[in-house]
This record gives C-alpha cells, sequence and structure tokens, in this order.
C-alpha cells in the first residue's frame, strides 16, 4: 500500500491510534516503527507523538481555532486531487492533523488528571556494567561501548580496544555485573553472543579450553545466541536449574525477588533440569515457540506455547506488555530506571497490554499506564520515586 495515498494515510493513523490506546499489535507496532524510519519528516511526526512538551503546545494551539473545520477544508483540497498522488509534505500535514483530532483532545483530560506528576522527568537506562574478577578486582566499563568480547588478547571492547589482557595461561573466572538502569552485551570466547539486561550478574570463564561444557551461571535476565559445539554442550546455572543446549538462541529471566524464573526457546532446543526432592534431575524439553515457567515455592515447571518473540522485546528496545499484572510492569521499570515504586492503592485485578519504547524517559510509560483512565502517578526525580494511585 502507497503511504502517500489516502489509504496509506488511514492506515498510519489507525496505528497511531491504536498505540495510542495500548490496543496495538507487536506486528502493528513494527510497521509503524518501519514508517517513522522512511523518511526524516515520518521520524518527526513519531518524536512528536511523545514529545510531551510539544504536545502540550499543541493542545494549546488547538483550543484556539475549529479544529474539525480545518480538517474538513484540508480533507477536501485534497480530495479535489485524488486522481493525483498525495506528495509527502501534504501527507505529513494531513497526517498531522488527523492525528489532533485522533489524539489531543484526548491527552488534553489525561494531562489534566497527571498534574499531581513532577515536571523533571527520569530518563530511561543505558550502556552500563562493571566487570568483576577475584581479589576484589573490578572494572568500569565505557558506557559508550556497546558490548565486550573475549579475542586472543583478552577482553576487549567490541571496537578491539582492550579493556585487560589475559593473564598468562591461567583461565580466571569473570563477573558482568549490569546494575539498575544498565544493559551491556557480550561476546564470549566460543562465538556465544549474550544481551545482559538491567540488574543481572553473568558469571562467565575467560577461556572454555579443555572443559567438557561450555558452562556460565545467571541471575538475572539476559538473551543469548549460542555458537553450536556438538562436543561441548553450553549449560546455564540458575538459582535451582540449569538450561543445556548445543547451539540455538533463548530467553532466561532468573531475578531472586521474583516467585518464578522463566525459559523461553526461539529457535533450537534445550533441557532444563530440575533437582528431584530424592536426589537426581529431571529433565524438561522445549522446543522453539514454548516457554517453561519454574515455581520456585511450588517446585513445580510448567510448559506453554507462546508468542516467544515477546520474551526478548526487551533486548530489541521495547517494553511490552501483553495482559500483565502492573506488579509485574513496575519490576520491569525499577530495574531499567533505577526507581522505588509505591502504591497507595491496592491494584489486584490490574492488567494492561501495549508497546512503549524502552529509550523513553518514565513519563512516556506511565503516561501510556494512565491513558486507560485506571491509574494516576507523581514522579520524585531526587529521591527517584514514583507513586502509583487509582482513578
Amino acid at each position: 500500500m502507497e503511504q502517500n495515498s489516502e489509504a496509506g494515510l488511514n492506515r498510519i493513523i489507525y496505528l497511531f491510534e491504536q498505540l495510542h490506546q495500548l490496543s496495538i499489535t507487536r506486528e502493528e507496532y513494527q510497521e509503524l516503527k518501519t514508517w517513522a524510519r522512511s523518511s526524516p519528516a515520518n521520524a518527526r511526526i513519531w518524536n512528536d507523538f511523545f514529545d510531551e512538551e510539544k504536545s502540550r503546545a499543541d493542545v494549546a494551539l488547538w483550543n484556539t481555532f475549529d479544529s474539525d473545520a480545518a480538517f474538513e477544508r484540508l480533507n477536501r483540497k485534497f480530495r479535489r486531487r485524488s486522481a493525483v498522488r498525495y506528495t509527502a509534505i501534504a501527507a505529513s500535514l494531513l497526517l498531522v492533523v488527523a492525528m489532533g483530532l485522533l489524539f489531543i483532545a484526548e491527552r488534553n483530560e489525561r494531562w489534566g488528571r497527571q498534574k499531581m506528576a513532577q515536571v523533571n522527568d527520569i530518563q530511561p537506562g543505558r550502556n552500563k556494567a562493571v566487570l568483576k574478577f577475584s581479589g576484589d578486582k573490578t572494572i568500569a566499563l565505557n558506557d559508550v561501548q556497546n558490548g565486550i568480547q573475549i579475542n586472543e588478547k583478552g577482553l576487549a571492547y567490541q571496537n578491539g580496544e582492550l579493556i585487560d589482557p589475559q593473564q598468562g595461561a591461567v583461565t580466571r573466572q569473570v563477573t558482568l555485573s549490569v546494575p539498575k538502569g544498565g544493559k551491556y552485551e557480550i561476546k564470549l570466547d566460543d562465538g556465544t553472543r549474550i544481551w545482559v539486561n538491567a540488574f543481572t550478574e553473568l558469571k562467565f570463564p575467560e577461556r572454555f579450553k579443555g572443559s567438557k561444557y561450555r558452562e556460565v551461571e545467571l541471575s538475572g535476565e539476559a538473551y543469548f545466541e549460542v555458537a553450536h559445539d556438538a562436543a561441548r554442550p553450553f549449560r546455564v546455572k540458575m538459582q535451582e536449574e540449569t538450561v543445556e543446549v548445543l547451539g540455538t538462541s533463548f530467553n532466561l529471566s532468573n531475578y531472586t525477588a521474583d516467585d518464578f524464573s522463566k525459559a523461553t526457546l526461539l529457535s533450537g532446543k534445550v533441557g532444563i533440569d530440575i533437582p528431584k526432592t530424592k536426589g537426581g534431575n529431571e529433565r524438561t524439553v522445549l522446543l522453539p515457540g514454548q516457554q517453561a515457567v519454574y515455581d520456585k515455592q511450588l517446585k513445580q515447571l510448567h510448559v506453554a506455547d507462546i508468542d516467544a518473540k515477546n520474551a526478548i522485546s526487551w533486548k530489541n528496545g521495547d517494553f511490552m506488555f501483553d495482559n500483565e499484572h502492573i506488579s509485574s510492569i513496575v519490576k520491569q521499570l525499577e530495574r531499567w530506571y533505577d526507581i522505588k515504586v509505591s502504591y497507595q492503592h491496592n491494584f489486584k485485578g490490574f492488567y494492561f497490554s501495549g508497546i512503549v519504547s524502552r529509550s523513553q524517559p518514565l513519563s512516556a510509560v506511565l503516561d501510556m499506564l494512565a491513558s486507560t483512565g485506571k491509574i494516576r502517578y507523581s514522579i520524585n526525580k531526587e529521591r527517584k520515586e514514583v507513586i502509583l494511585s487509582r482513578e
């Protein structure tokens, strides 16, 4: 469909409306992001949609004239030229006006409910991590770099800049510690790539040489793309479970404070070993598109078919909530924005669905939740605190 045609414009307007109402699907969101990247004009419209200050100005301007009449005049003007394709500029103008009709009035009401929110906002997480070695040696990693690798000389950034040379033939155990408000990537000595989420620790050997297994330890969340090696299975040890693979891609979430841990398989095959009460392990095999949820209290593992890509939305730069309870959403926000959230009311039974970019400041995510009319919030930037209350 031509994006500059009337049908194409209507499609984009529809997608923005779905995004605003937290009803957009993953496929629709990707379609809208692709459109936003297709031209500088589209990118400006996309950014303006999330720009609170500009939107406030739009509200004031919009209230000074008859928006319905203005839109109808512009619409008639373009319809008279229906035989000619819309130009990019005309399409952008029509889209801006149409978006105003669809969203600005509702945003005005929403911001009225958010008077208690502070002007100061909290920015999203960024590349931030620390390497820890035995003997209390630590190295704070460069936040300009996306990640690190292990090459023939030792630990280095992805651009090849050496961080710490290997010391002799002894293989060191290293911990990549990513704090709240951080993320980082690492490429291990065997070629396995790992994306590490906020508030996570990954322990790994500097070299896998001479080992029967390629083994790492995880506390937190990470996405793995494991290099294939039939002779040496790759193992991830967690609090109670052990995940074993040969070569595959999967996501593991194993935060200590959570009641459940999750293993989600995107490709290949993995085995999950759970200790038996009377000794030994019980293995469960996952196939692509399946997720295993382990109840730490009941010591039970449940496997279900899901849309596995939702589990790695964080790795792709998005929050994706699919009928998710507010408490689960809050935990993600606390880790990514390094904040503390408190509740003024009981939020039992409060579930949300929607998608929002993790590159947005905290208020953008909270505004999306508040637009449902279910909650209000206030932000204290100095104390890095958020208070949630019911409407």
